[in-house]
């Protein structure tokens, strides 16, 4: 069983939805404040109905410890602001044991919240899901997962060699001989890290191709030489991804929320 984070607008359908799809030995409902307090009066519809998500996730909280015997704790934010539902969630994710699987739910609320619900996810290396609605009465459960982007459990030596890739932009910084005098490690003990990354598709590789000039008749040219036994390394999309999330936690981002 597992600690459900869950984002909830005005449908309580999604949290229980995902309780059933994945289970909850405990879940924290993130609901956003009441319209009125967020959006000044002067600016809303005179016929708008005001309804509270946090009203609806207390007497969500109410049904699921009735029904399922579930622990239930209930956290609001500002739904159309995103720091605060980042900070938020940052919070509580890291307020969870360690020991403890957590999933969150990004469902629910505003498109702020379950897009600060994603960004949390991959800061914290936590699973997430999101529940799309049927087309038809015929289609099935549609469960899109949103992939762990620290799930790929990355060394601190292979953080290193990221961050040095992120930092040097020239193919000559990035040949592989150099790779391994800044990181401070062995070509081969580099070799192995490389297998890694690369398998991992956060590394890729291709031929050093060095400009020379060549003078004949007294004309100066450049010229490209292809030299395929020298490798220069390269961050895939995935890998650029991956080393920012590591230059982030080497400067304390979010350390301190």
């Amino acid at each position: 069983m597992v600690i459900q984070i869950a984002t909830l607008g005005l449908s309580e359908s999604v949290v229980r939805e995902g309780i059933r799809i994945y289970g909850a030995e405990k879940i924290i409902i993130v609901a956003g404040e009441s319209i009125n307090r967020v959006i000044p009066e002067n600016q809303l519809k005179k016929d708008k109905e005001l309804k509270s998500p946090a009203e609806l996730a207390n007497k969500l909280k109410k049904d699921l410890a009735l029904a399922l015997n579930i622990e239930v704790d209930i956290e609001t934010v500002n739904p159309f602001d995103f720091q605060d539902c980042l900070i938020k969630l940052i919070r509580i994710l890291r307020g969870i044991p360690k020991n403890k699987d957590k999933i969150l739910n990004l469902t629910g609320g505003t498109n702020i919240m379950s897009g600060a619900a994603v960004c949390a996810a991959w800061i914290e290396g936590v699973k997430a899901f999101y529940l799309r609605e049927k087309r038809d009465a015929n289609e099935g459960e549609v469960v899109i997962e949103i992939p762990n982007l620290k799930d790929k459990k990355i060394t601190e030596k292979e953080n290193e060699i990221l961050l040095y890739l992120l930092g040097h932009e020239k193919d000559e910084e990035r040949i592989a001989s150099k790779v391994a005098a800044g990181v401070k490690i062995k070509s081969n003990t580099l070799t192995t890290h490389l297998t890694n990354l690369i398998n991992k598709g956060l590394v890729e590789t291709s031929p050093y191709n060095k400009t020379i000039q060549i003078k004949k008749y007294n004309i100066i040219k450049n010229k490209t030489i292809e030299n395929k036994k020298i490798k220069v390394l390269k961050l895939t999309d995935a890998g650029n991804f991956y080393a920012n999330l590591a230059k982030w936690e080497k400067i304390g981002f979010g350390k301190i929320l």
